[in-house]
């Protein structure tokens, strides 16, 4: 395979901007869809998308991409597939399935059918028959089904790409890292910008905004056994490794991009100063003890710029201990205003018209609002100035 067919999955509302920092890994085109984007890119190119996107949470060789109308179609679809090349002799297979829409059969109905399918397709061209492992396959594959279209891929990064390594301390609703990257995107900020996330909790939002400064590509210090990609037969190992070489060393450690970040609790602070430190940014993200509430207070305000970037998920809802969320919102981002005498705000809230109507009472000027789906969340992405 000299040429591979990729697609990698992303949050619903911000597919954009994920097809933005593919294009840019890959230079060229990108298709964006329903939470996911495509591309096609030669075996480096794939190794790049493997190691240094920020966006996506999981990337997948693609195999099939059709309409259907029942299993039988999905079937016949995946037989048709050439296992030979993709799988070795001495490896195992297994399906994870998902489902969206309305349909007679079930995830793990899609799961069998195809499993099934790619068995008879081995049996069939060469009288082999793989092995199936569904807790640890070696070759893992992910079949997708949405209304009447069907995707089968293999899984070439393994778990969700948000679980960073660096994360070794949390705070409660912890931001993932993959969204909060896509945050700084939709903020513009860049190296020679100052950014601000005054609800930091454990330091996400500055620490992904550091790592993009300084080109570390956070995929590549993920342990190898939790990526596919390093036991995949059609994939030269040698190019893995002459990617990875050529990543790590253009990283720009020497950089000091102006990043801070300040939360009210102790507990939040100390667990984003050990992120902080697992991400190797001792001395770049400065993380303070902080009341965003009255950020004028804060020592660090006399070192800001006229110009800050503010990136932030505050806090929302009854369990994070909000029963005026309003009113909160209406303190803290006119805390923000005080503050600082040119603030850029991109946050994430739940409760988008509350939201809304607090950043205008406060004097804020809204410029973008986008519905954005995470887990079983749908939130509002607001970019703001005053």
């Amino acid at each position: 395979m000299s040429r591979f067919r990729i697609f990698g999955t992303t949050f619903w509302g911000l597919e954009d901007l994920a097809a933005a920092e593919v294009s840019q890994l890959l230079g060229t085109d990108v298709e964006a869809d329903v939470a996911k984007v495509f591309a096609e890119c030669d075996a480096r190119g794939l190794a790049e998308l493997v190691f240094s996107t920020r966006s996506l949470n999981r990337v997948f060789l693609q195999l099939v991409r059709t309409r259907f109308e029942g299993l039988d179609d999905i079937e016949r679809a995946v037989r048709e597939v050439d296992f030979q090349q993709l799988m070795g002799r001495d490896q195992s297979f297994g399906v994870e399935a998902e489902r969206h829409g309305t349909h007679p059969f079930t995830s793990m109905d899609v799961a069998s059918r195809v499993g099934r399918a790619v068995i008879e397709s081995c049996l069939s061209s060469s009288g082999w028959r793989p092995r199936v492992d569904l807790k640890s396959p070696d070759v893992p594959m992910y079949a997708l089904v949405r209304d009447d279209e069907f995707l089968l891929g293999i899984n070439l990064t393994g778990p969700s790409l948000h679980k960073r390594f660096y994360r070794v301390a949390d705070v409660r609703s912890t931001l993932p890292p993959t969204l909060a990257f896509l945050m700084v995107m939709f903020s513009d900020w860049n190296e020679n910008g100052c950014l601000l996330d005054p609800f930091c909790g454990s330091a996400t939002i500055p620490i992904e905004a550091a790592l993009y400064a300084m080109r570390v590509p956070p995929n590549a210090y993920r342990r190898r056994e939790e990526m596919p990609v390093f036991r995949l037969k059609f994939i030269e190992q040698e190019v893995l490794e002459e990617v990875l070489a050529r990543l790590r060393s253009h990283e720009r450690r020497w950089l000091r991009p102006r990043v801070y970040g300040t939360d009210v609790s102790p507990r939040a602070v100390d667990a984003a100063r050990r992120n902080v430190a697992a991400a190797g940014l001792e001395g770049v993200v400065r993380v303070e003890l902080a009341d965003a509430l009255n950020l004028e207070r804060w020592e660090g305000v006399a070192e800001l710029p006229e110009r800050v970037h503010v990136v932030t998920d505050p806090p929302f809802g009854i369990r994070m201990g909000l029963s005026d969320p309003y009113g909160f919102y209406l303190r803290a981002f006119s805390s923000v205003r005080r503050a600082i005498r040119e603030p850029r705000l991109v946050a994430i809230f739940s409760k988008q018209a509350i939201a809304l109507r607090a950043l205008e009472d406060s004097g804020w000027n809204v410029s973008e609002v986008r519905r954005v789906k995470y887990g079983h969340l749908e939130v509002a992405l607001i970019r703001a100035e005053a």
